[in-house]
């Protein structure tokens, strides 16, 4: 007999699955996947339905954390395999309303309330998960599956800005729907109301984007290399390059335009005190991973991260 679970048990459970399903191995992440998958399918799809099975999934299982996972990282996934595994298992108990109870249904709701921003995302007439989506919204349905009226609001002004025309469209006749029922007016709005063209994002960032450029760069090297230049000069210099180094295309013209060898000067000179000096050393550990990554070199026949004078500093 199985004695009753306890909350901190509920919860272990739950955080197990989550380390499963976000673990850092691609095949541990699909395995556990297509398991979760496979153990949804049998429960809800057996001819004698388990009301207990259902309580420890919904329960004991499927948190909002995992949830979470699920929605925002497994239906969008890179891996095809994994995507479909984590669609059907969303799918499955959205269309599972009808068979299960109404408090496994409020429970599994509840968990899945604060994830529906995200949810509002896949509605769509292209998929099946974004299809159930777009039913589970349904101000049609709305009372029956126990959607508020606020969260039907939230839900329709979120797919008014959908990138799927026809999602948008769909989202225009609800919202229409919405303001004539509530005001319990015959409204005629326009049938294009809040439709707009939503314009690509190019995802594909040609140069990183920051308010550093090459000349903001060649004038702290001229700053830290100037020997006229004070000690605190020097010193807001270093914390400014610190910073600018941060892209990797402004690391490569530190480097070529002698940034590695007024560090080692600047390292060797009596002008560093002890804070400034394990700046110094910050920096050349930032420029050395950045060497080994991209292979750069300071001449033909030394490669910098070998430098045995570089080396002696950092030891």
């Amino acid at each position: 007999k199985l004695t009753e679970i306890t909350d901190n048990e509920k919860k272990e459970y739950s955080n197990i699955l989550l380390s499963l399903l976000s673990f850092k191995s691609v095949d541990i992440v699909l395995y556990t996947y297509l398991a979760l998958n496979n153990t949804t399918k049998k429960i809800f799809n057996h001819l004698n339905l388990e009301s207990k099975k259902i309580d420890r999934l919904i329960n004991n299982l499927l948190s909002t954390n995992v949830l979470n996972e699920i929605v925002c990282f497994g239906c969008n996934n890179s891996n095809e395999q994994i995507r479909q595994s984590a669609s059907e298992i969303i799918e499955q108990i959205i269309k599972s309303k009808n068979i299960i109870n109404n408090n496994q249904w409020k429970c599994f709701l509840k968990n899945l309330a604060p994830i529906f921003p995200v949810l509002y995302c896949y509605a769509s007439q292209t998929s099946t998960l974004g299809q159930i989506v777009l039913d589970l919204f349904d101000p049609d349905q709305a009372e029956k599956l126990n959607i508020s009226k606020l969260v039907l609001l939230h839900s329709t002004v979120a797919m008014l800005f959908s990138k799927n025309n026809t999602s948008r469209v769909e989202a225009n006749n609800r919202i229409t729907w919405i303001f004539k029922t509530s005001l319990n007016r015959n409204i005629k709005l326009p049938n294009d109301i809040f439709v707009m063209e939503i314009d690509e994002v190019n995802e594909q960032v040609d140069k990183p984007i920051g308010e550093y450029n090459e000349k903001d760069l060649d004038d702290m090297i001229d700053l830290i290399s100037n020997e006229s230049s004070s000690h605190q000069t020097i010193k807001c210099a270093l914390y400014k390059i610190s910073v600018i180094l941060e892209y990797n295309h402004l690391q490569k013209h530190f480097i070529c335009n002698r940034g590695m060898d007024i560090i080692l000067n600047l390292l060797k000179s009596s002008k560093m005190f002890v804070n400034e000096r394990g700046l110094l050393i910050a920096l050349l550990k930032l420029i050395l991973c950045f060497t080994k990554k991209k292979e750069l070199t300071i001449n033909d026949d030394h490669s910098l991260a070998n430098n045995i004078e570089v080396q002696q500093l950092l030891i």
